[in-house]
């Protein structure tokens, strides 16, 4: 047998064993945070985790156990970890628990808190909050979402003081940003938010984070969403996309499925955050520089567009 046949073959079968370690024992093995990640929208309905607002759109579809499988086998064969974005319903769209076949990966769930009585038996799960749903963060997490409207700033600094009383990181999503955005409140609410992390931490020693403000003390790169470059979206009709947001473009933006892979990705090169010339004299290092704004703004997803 050829070496890099038998080299792939043994590292498929160590992320099997590793997977079965992790869903059993809940034993994880240190993984690096630049790993490569494929997000399958379970419904046409899923919950929005980024700062594209999906909540105004409504559909019916939703992916197939076939789809899924065939999703998670190519997350196999390319190295990728599968997370599963679940919707806005009340239920969970498999009963994952009983269903070997999710036993084999090391898979996370995004979903929204109302969901958390059902899905304790997840074992890697990202809750997320919005502002009428923080009271339900009465038990620890590590890490959470939380998605706040534009119009709703005012209740920022509010609603994630109230999550950081459970919670050890807040990562906000502002949605629907256009060029009516406050930033004298905006500021106003980061101002209190800071207050409460130091006086936190003085009192305490209790280390908070949240991505808008404790990240500009670590971070040395661009954040970037990464779509297109480590991130990709598997979406219900069976294709992949750059992200989820350009599931709900047109057929123009899908770049592959898992039979022919990510083999219609334009311009993949550019999607890189060296090649985002704005971004290298930018110190906002906490910047999504979110694609699909650059397309509603600029009709190119690779040029920089503000609001």
């Amino acid at each position: 047998m050829d070496n890099s046949i038998y080299i792939f073959n043994e590292m498929l079968r160590h992320k099997y064993y590793f997977a079965k370690l992790f869903n059993r024992f809940g034993i994880e093995r240190d993984t690096t945070s630049d790993t490569t990640k494929m997000y399958f929208l379970l419904s046409d309905n899923y919950a929005t985790f980024c700062c594209y607002d999906n909540s105004k759109v409504s559909g019916t579809r939703s992916m197939s156990l076939d789809g899924i499988k065939k999703g998670l086998q190519f997350c196999r064969e390319n190295f990728m970890m599968p997370v599963f974005v679940h919707g806005d319903d009340q239920y969970l769209e498999y009963d994952f628990s009983h269903m070997p076949v999710f036993e084999e990966f090391i898979i996370q769930h995004i979903l929204p808190i109302g969901l958390n009585d059902k899905a304790k038996f997840l074992k890697k799960t990202l809750y997320i909050f919005d502002h009428t749903s923080v009271q339900k963060a009465d038990e620890p997490l590590d890490n959470c979402i939380y998605n706040i409207q534009q119009a709703d700033l005012a209740y920022l600094a509010e609603d994630v003081i109230r999550l950081l009383s459970t919670v050890d990181r807040v990562n906000v999503n502002v949605l629907n940003l256009n060029a009516g955005f406050d930033e004298a409140c905006y500021l106003e609410q980061l101002r209190a938010i800071k207050d409460y992390l130091i006086k936190e931490q003085s009192d305490s020693g209790t280390k908070k984070e949240i991505n808008l403000l404790t990240d500009l003390c670590y971070s040395t790169l661009w954040n970037n969403c990464r779509a297109g470059e480590r991130t990709f979206a598997y979406a219900p009709d069976g294709q992949s996309y750059t992200c989820p947001a350009f599931y709900r473009e047109n057929s123009e933006w899908v770049i592959g499925n898992p039979e022919s892979g990510i083999s219609q990705l334009k311009n993949a090169r550019l999607y890189r955050r060296e090649y985002h010339p704005i971004c290298q004299v930018c110190d906002a290092k906490q910047c999504r520089n979110c694609i699909h704004r650059n397309l509603e703004g600029t009709k190119d997803p690779l040029i920089f567009y503000g609001f």
